[in-house]
């Protein structure tokens, strides 16, 4: 729990350098909210209603390869309840130095 009184739960996802990922947080019971953190613990995105409703998502691209912490939220203290969770990698940014 933060000490805003929001409950929290914290994934691991391993990515590479130029990869885009979307991550999309569903939940009929609370209003989510969703954190992407560097390794160094800083905030590199959030989000809390670009799903439509209450649900979140982030797209975004990976500046670095190695380990991202993506943290479940909710907006106001004290919700709780079930959620879906989903990461999909998107694949390489186009620009990204590789081909013809």
């Amino acid at each position: 729990m933060y000490d805003d009184g929001t409950y929290m739960r914290e994934f691991i996802y391993r990515g590479n350098a130029g990869e885009t990922v979307n991550f999309q947080l569903e939940s009929a019971d609370f209003d989510a909210y969703l954190l992407l953190f560097s390794e160094a613990n800083e905030i590199l995105v959030q989000d809390d209603d670009s799903r439509g409703g209450t649900d979140s998502l982030i797209s975004f691209e990976l500046p670095y390869s190695g380990v991202y912490y993506l943290v479940v939220n909710t907006v106001f203290a004290a919700q709780e309840g079930r959620y879906t969770l989903t990461v999909e990698p998107t694949g390489t940014n186009p620009d990204d130095g590789e081909g013809p």
